[in-house]
């Protein structure tokens, strides 16, 4: 039953990782109910992040969705954040930094609403507006390492508010630093026994199919409904989030 369960939530997490992030938001809930202790759920559940990421890189790949270029920017703030953040697993509580995603995702909120084009057109921004998103991406990549359910969506959220990016090119652009931020991460969580291997080999498999999915949909409905389906998932973790306070 464990091992079903692994499946179906991991395809499904799979799925919304795909289209605009937010898989952790299942992936570690369900860990916590199989009974597995914090640390490990951080670790098992960023092998099925990783698996996620790599399946919808390769798809937005194909698809030309990616920024190279910022991307290779992201990917060299990545490395560092990665290493503080796995070093912040293993020598604090993770539920203490859990509180970060909540208060950054609550923030965010009203934008969603407050411009109906938010994420749907491309936008200049100023060098200085460009430069402190930057140093926000990397508080962000640090903390997606320690609590991976949201940092997607908090990262889409930076790109599209500070960078100027459409939805689908944010999530897009992200996502192959994300996968060193994660093969970093779940490197460190592995040697250090964080990483239940049954749970993750399960649960990777099954987010790697979802994320293949996910990404597909998202090419094909465009930035207009992926906008729609990203509202529903930051709403739905908001309010997650406030009943966890």
């Amino acid at each position: 039953m464990d091992y079903l369960l692994l499946v179906v939530v991991g395809v499904v997490a799979g799925v919304m990782g795909g289209i605009i992030g937010g898989g952790g938001l299942l992936t570690m809930p369900l860990l916590f109910f199989l009974d597995l202790d914090a640390s490990l759920v951080i670790g098992t559940s960023s092998v099925a992040s990783l698996t996620t990421c790599l399946s919808a890189t390769g798809v937005f790949a194909r698809g030309d969705k990616i920024k190279w270029k910022t991307s290779a920017q992201f990917t060299a703030l990545a490395i560092p954040a990665s290493l503080i953040g796995s070093w912040l697993v293993l020598v604090s509580k993770p539920e203490d930094l859990k509180k970060y995603v909540a208060i950054v995702i609550l923030l965010c909120v009203p934008l969603l609403f407050k411009d109906e084009k938010f994420g749907l057109e491309r936008k200049e921004v100023s060098k200085t507006k460009y430069a402190f998103g930057m140093v926000l991406y990397f508080m962000a990549m640090i903390n997606a390492t320690v609590v991976p359910a949201g940092a997607a969506l908090v990262t889409a959220i930076l790109l599209i508010g500070f960078m100027g990016m459409q939805i689908i090119e944010a999530h897009a652009t992200s996502l192959p630093a994300r996968v060193v931020l994660l093969s970093i991460a779940c490197t460190v969580f592995f040697l250090n026994d964080k990483v239940l291997l049954p749970y993750a080999l399960v649960l990777g498999a099954a987010c790697f199919i979802g994320g293949i999915l996910g990404a597909k949909i998202a090419m094909k409905m465009g930035n207009k409904w992926v906008r729609t389906a990203f509202v529903c998932v930051v709403l739905t973790a908001a309010f997650k989030m406030i009943f966890e306070f």
